[in-house]
């Protein structure tokens, strides 16, 4: 009996676990499936290409690596290593809110900016018998509101 490497099985388990984002992808249906896979097959390699390309099959997951973007720009900035982005000012003018309620409500939620808060909407009429299709939010997967971006999900500004 071979060992482990030469059973060929340690190979078959190590790509399944490499392309596990895109394995999801093709099962959730997502709309971005093809993009998905190109994703994980040229970036997946690296660790941050394998962890972002699960953005795909669960779009929840945007507003995770949002906040440790924020953490890890925050930190940056705290000892002196600026740059990037202006910091985020209001419409309409006027100062930032300080430690208080969110712009957007003491929820720390917001609606969601792909279905503008509806969840789901229909589709045309793409099969033969013209009915037309109910299609969930990929983004906000239905719900309509997703974590405030401003607040992290707190509710306080």
């Amino acid at each position: 009996m071979g060992n482990f490497s030469d059973s060929g099985f340690g190979s078959f388990a190590f790509a399944v676990c490499y392309f596990l984002p895109a394995i999801f992808a093709f099962v959730r249906k997502v709309p971005d499936k093809w993009a998905c896979f190109w994703f994980n097959l040229l970036t997946g390699f690296t660790i941050l290409g394998w962890f972002l390309v699960w953005m795909y099959p669960f779009p929840v997951l945007r507003n995770y690596f949002q906040g440790f973007i924020r953490v890890f720009a925050g930190g940056l900035i705290k000892y002196g290593k600026t740059g990037g982005a202006p910091s985020p000012r209001p419409l309409g003018g006027g100062a930032m809110p300080q430690r208080g309620v969110c712009p957007n409500g003491a929820t720390g939620r917001m609606s969601c900016p792909q279905c503008l808060g509806k969840g789901t909407w229909y589709q045309p009429p793409t099969t033969a018998d013209g009915a037309p299709q109910l299609i969930r939010c990929p983004y906000c997967l239905g719900s309509g509101s997703v974590q405030c971006t401003v607040c992290g999900g707190t509710g306080c500004a």
